[in-house]
């Protein structure tokens, strides 16, 4: 298993503008880099828990930028993005639901000891994190 992760900004608890758009086109450049080693197959859809109509329209809308915006990546073109709308989530939409929970706790409250997120590290195609690099400290006059 491989995961793709985008960090984007948020202001004041909600998506800021171009940032769900930024997140959706990170993760789709990220998996087509993956893509190009040897032996990898495209994923052929994508399930994404269902919001609102206007929201899963917006959603749909950047999948159809993004294709445009990756001209070198034809696999796109095949990809189809579902909304699931049963109470009952597929493991695999719970499991996505548990990675981001693990990252987003990570940024939030900078935890470097959560285990569960030591374990989606591993799993990451690309890292997003700076892990290991100190927050650059301003010079003093």
């Amino acid at each position: 298993m491989q995961a793709a992760i985008a960090v984007v900004d948020s202001h004041d608890g909600r998506i800021a503008t171009g940032a769900q758009q930024q997140g959706l086109e990170q993760c789709l450049s990220v998996y087509d880099r993956f893509l190009r080693t040897p032996m990898r197959a495209p994923c052929t859809m994508l399930v994404s828990r269902s919001q609102s109509a206007a929201l899963d329209k917006g959603c749909q809308g950047e999948l159809e930028r993004c294709r445009t915006l990756l001209p070198s990546a034809p696999w796109l073109s095949d990809l189809r993005l579902q909304f699931w709308t049963e109470a009952q989530e597929p493991l695999p939409l719970e499991l996505a639901q548990v990675v981001a929970a693990a990252a987003a706790r990570h940024v939030l409250f900078e935890n470097t000891g959560d285990p569960l997120f030591e374990a989606v590290l591993t799993k990451l195609a690309h890292n997003p994190f700076q892990r290991g690099r100190p927050a650059a400290r301003k010079k003093r006059r």
